[in-house]
């Protein structure tokens, strides 16, 4: 994962991969689409393991779109304010004001929609605040990590190593750049627009959790985009692999696709095992049968 990000999938991620690489044997022409790219960690794990050639990234958070678009397009200008950047309290709460104002996030949406490097910045604080926040939560967060006082054994600057941070971005700009990249760049769109351009590829969506969204993310979903979202796979012809957090309304909103439950291990607030969900179109419910056979073959092949 390329930062601290909430919701991800480190606890399951070879579970999923294994069942993607599973519909990708012999498909390597086949976009690759995530419409909630978030840390990216599905995608950028994926793409080290498999020959993919075309991808489509999109996130609705301009903080994330911009940070992703940084990455691919003005790298150098990333890394300049990574070396630059010292953490402290200030700029948390500056970060935090700066992220979550709706007429700078307009403004950022414009920005890349025209290719403009002025975003860059804005990306820049989106993966700061989430390396200095509380568990990660970013704008979500009520404060840094180490508290307003500092007086936590745990400070602002424990989770920001600069020459690491920015040896992992150089890593993922260098493997962005040898794909075909949807638009070269990642877009900032309501995920409809994603899924209906998607008619030729293979889709992975990580939504925003229908029980602790509001909690995690800034963009999070309302009721009503949870239920766009089931309606719209519906009727979609193209394969596509869901994760959603377990519970009875998912289910239920799902309950014409094959879906299976993971265990998942998740750590904000408190420890306690939970589970997720695996959802898929039935005509690809084989994407959902056991993949320990993959798995055992992806660590030997060194998959991450």
């Amino acid at each position: 994962m390329s930062f601290r990000y909430p919701g991800g999938k480190s606890k399951i991620k070879k579970q999923i991969i294994a069942r993607i690489r599973r519909f990708y044997k012999g498909h390597y022409d086949v976009e690759y689409v995530e419409p909630f790219a978030g840390a990216l960690a599905i995608g950028t794990t994926l793409l080290k393991s498999i020959p993919l050639r075309k991808i489509c990234i999109n996130d609705r958070d301009p903080g994330i779109s911009a940070f992703w678009n940084s990455v691919i397009n003005f790298a150098p200008e990333l890394y300049k304010l990574i070396d630059d950047f010292t953490p402290s309290v200030e700029k948390f709460y500056t970060f935090k004001e700066t992220l979550k104002d709706e007429s700078i996030c307009l403004h950022i949406e414009d920005l890349i929609s025209r290719f403009s490097s002025e975003y860059v910045e804005f990306g820049f604080m989106k993966l700061a605040i989430h390396q200095i926040s509380y568990s990660g939560l970013g704008t979500q967060s009520g404060g840094p990590l180490g508290g307003k006082e500092q007086t936590s054994n745990y400070k602002i600057d424990c989770r920001w190593n600069a020459p690491y941070i920015k040896n992992k971005i150089m890593r993922y700009h260098f493997l962005l750049q040898k794909l075909q990249i949807r638009g070269r760049k990642c877009f900032c769109s309501d995920f409809s627009t994603i899924l209906r351009e998607s008619s030729n590829s293979f889709v992975y969506l990580d939504p925003p959790y229908y029980e602790k969204g509001p909690e995690l993310y800034q963009f999070h979903f309302r009721e009503r985009d949870h239920l766009s979202l089931a309606d719209l796979l519906s009727k979609m012809k193209f394969p596509w692999l869901l994760s959603y957090d377990c519970n009875d309304t998912i289910k239920e909103m799902y309950n014409w696709a094959s879906m299976i439950e993971l265990n998942l291990n998740y750590t904000i607030n408190t420890s306690r095992n939970k589970k997720e969900l695996l959802i898929a179109p039935v005509k690809y419910k084989y994407l959902l049968d056991s993949v320990e056979e993959e798995i055992d073959i992806f660590a030997e092949e060194g998959g991450e």
